[in-house]
């Protein structure tokens, strides 16, 4: 439902990582030609201005901090707590839930059935095989039964951890139909 914030972010950082790559490529290039050996035939060995070097130094790196990695932070952190964390109240709408079990090579997924409450007669139970309607919301309860897992859904652009001994969750909905790959993002 929300890849569009995670696909933004993914490309912002590439232009910007894209652009001051080429920026640094062509000063690389720009000096090599006004510095080239047939230009200046004899080198002048100079050990610089201290001062000036920390400072440019220094400049250019609080700009990059704050013009990029802080900026990409504030926005990761912003989608964060306003849109995956602050998922409405799940009393008020149906909610598919599922609890998911990471184990070598294998999911398992358990689907609560029309009561609401797992480990139930009508419990749905499947191995790496899940199947969810369009449209409405599914909470996910996750854990691993051997090692630390990763619960990846590469088309949802959404990952978590799957931690023996711990629940840990993932709220989504799934607005396009079709085959899904679900994948683990760790090594076994």
């Amino acid at each position: 439902e929300n890849t569009h914030l995670i696909d933004w972010l993914f490309n912002y950082t590439t232009i910007m990582i894209t652009f001051f790559f080429i920026l640094v490529v062509a000063g690389l290039i720009g000096f090599s030609y006004l510095y080239h050996h047939k230009r200046h035939p004899k080198s002048l060995y100079t050990y610089g201005n201290k001062k000036i070097q920390i400072l440019f130094a220094t400049i250019v790196g609080i700009a990059v901090f704050f013009g990029i990695d802080l900026n990409i932070v504030r926005i990761s952190n912003e989608d964060f707590t306003k849109v995956f964390i602050n998922w409405p109240d799940e009393t008020k709408e149906e909610v598919i839930k599922v609890e998911v079990l990471g184990q070598q090579w294998m999911w398992s997924f358990r689907l609560a059935g029309k009561d609401g409450v797992f480990n139930t007669e009508d419990d749905v139970v499947t191995v790496n095989d899940l199947r969810v309607p369009v449209g409405k919301k599914v909470y996910f309860q996750i854990t691993s039964k051997d090692v630390i897992h990763s619960f990846f859904i590469p088309n949802a652009r959404r990952k978590v951890d799957a931690i023996p001994g711990r629940i840990t969750k993932m709220r989504m909905k799934f607005t396009k139909e079709g085959y899904w790959n679900i994948a683990c993002a760790e090594m076994c």
